[in-house]
């Protein structure tokens, strides 16, 4: 059984949060840096991201700063992409699909706009 454990006290039986909600990005949904695992009293208590905008903020710059390393470069091939963030091509394409494709590539910052749900934290 692979057991998750909350990634705030350690308690087991944690859910899986979309640091990224759905509903703002649901082509995120499988990039697993979108991932935190977190207790019902983390998730969806007061001390959420669901109920403090302060928490959800925090975790959104964590991951948005982790996206900036991964993406260190300037371009990149949907290959590329797909890779860094082990996602399928159909999934990378879903991220990709909206963004301007430049001789180079996708534009790093506009693939990490895009994958933080359309704004920069």
């Amino acid at each position: 059984m692979n057991l998750k454990l909350c990634s705030v006290c350690g308690r087991p039986y944690s859910e899986l949060h979309h640091i990224v909600f759905r509903s703002q990005a649901p082509y995120m949904k499988e990039v697993k840096l979108n991932h935190k695992y977190l207790c019902i009293e983390h998730h969806r208590g007061n001390s959420s991201p669901h109920r403090n905008r302060e928490i959800d903020l925090k975790y959104k710059k964590e991951l948005q700063k982790k996206l900036l390393d991964l993406f260190p470069k300037a371009y990149y091939t949907v290959e590329e992409i797909g890779e860094l963030l082990g996602i399928s091509e159909l999934g990378t394409y879903r991220i990709v699909k909206t963004l301007k494709l430049h001789e180079e590539g996708y534009e790093r910052v506009d693939l990490v706009i895009r994958m933080m749900g359309g704004m920069m934290y």
